[in-house]
């Protein structure tokens, strides 16, 4: 009975490996020019641009929001509308103050290569809309934007240095821009404090692994050896010796 309930197991879990691609609904273009797939509607319902699939392309789209997830393509706006490229608020763009994400680009146009790398933005509106209403001005060109390795960038008015959006297939999924001084606080706290926690651990197993083979302690354990790897640590046993130099010239 074990052998063959792991063999359920396992072809349940190879059969839904590849469920959610089987899922995805194939919008094929067979003809010379780019061919409208999905109308993209406002809050009023109102269709105000759409999803092209380039010629030649086969497009993926996810039956539930119907967004590409394969197929090099492009949205849309029609005449006198704006595509609103948005930003979720966990996505948000850093040192924008109360006037923070959700927030939305307003263009005419942003297409993808087959890998949904962005490769045009075309007609990016001057400025960023904010979950306020408000409206911070992009004084950098918007008609002559960098775009590189699937990221565009922008400066934004009283901020100093470039933000940016990495998008896939015409959707955020990353963006970035000029740290201050609670973004530095942030990194330290989550990512190189941890960085250096794991390494220091790494260092001290190693070390007490290494006093284990050669059998300088062989009446102490292995909990045991870690303290003593661990004051061996260079840096470690450099402040303990610094810190004991002042006592030693006392006495």
């Amino acid at each position: 009975m074990k052998s063959e309930s792991t063999l359920v197991l396992l072809l349940l879990l190879g059969c839904a490996l590849p469920s959610a691609a089987l899922r995805l609904e194939r919008q094929p273009n067979p003809t010379p020019w780019p061919l409208p797939a999905v109308d993209i509607e406002d809050a009023s319902h109102m269709v105000v641009a759409h999803l092209f699939v380039l010629p030649g392309e086969t497009m993926l789209l996810d039956p539930d929001d119907q967004t590409p997830r394969a197929g090099a393509g492009y949205y849309q706006a029609m005449p006198g509308q704006d595509y609103l490229l948005m930003v979720p608020y966990k996505l948000k763009f850093p040192r924008l103050g109360k006037d923070g994400c959700p927030c939305a680009l307003h263009m005419d146009k942003i297409g993808w290569n087959r890998q949904g790398e962005v490769t045009t933005v075309a007609g990016l509106r001057p400025y960023l809309e904010t979950a306020s209403g408000a409206r911070i001005g992009i004084v950098s060109d918007v008609n002559h934007l960098r775009i590189a390795k699937g990221r565009f960038y922008f400066k934004l008015k009283g901020r100093s240095g470039s933000y940016w959006a990495l998008t896939r297939f015409g959707q955020v999924t990353e963006t970035g821009g000029p740290w201050g001084l609670w973004e530095m606080v942030g990194f330290v706290f989550a990512v190189l404090l941890p960085l250096a926690a794991v390494c220091i651990l790494g260092l001290t197993v190693a070390g007490a692994i290494h006093l284990m083979r050669e059998g300088t302690y062989p009446d102490k354990s292995f909990l045991e050896l870690m303290p003593l790897s661990f004051l061996r640590l260079p840096l470690v046993r450099k402040l303990t010796q610094d810190t004991a130099i002042p006592s030693s010239s006392e006495e």
